[in-house]
């Protein structure tokens, strides 16, 4: 567990690094909307179970990239997914 978890009997915050894209096509033109950073998690014990509360960003970086500026966002979010459609 990483030192930004927290818990107790009842609460929980858990934070996750995101990195997220969406190719958005214009014309001839390929161009990437990326989001890049942490989320908190909020939990709350209801029983036996934990539901989520809240999310907020943390740390949460929004941009729209160019092909070129996009290729270096692949290299740096890849080890941080276990799926990711580009392959070197």
């Amino acid at each position: 567990m990483d030192d930004q978890t927290k818990y107790t009997a009842t609460t929980g915050e858990v934070v996750v690094n995101v990195a997220s894209w969406r190719d958005i096509s214009i014309g001839n033109e390929s161009i990437y909307r990326t989001v890049f950073g942490k989320m908190l998690l909020n939990y709350k014990k209801d029983g036996a179970n934990w539901v989520l509360e809240k999310v907020t960003p943390q740390e949460l970086i929004e941009k729209t990239l160019e092909m070129d500026e996009f290729k270096k966002f692949v290299d740096i979010q890849t080890p941080l997914c276990k799926y990711s459609r580009f392959v070197k």
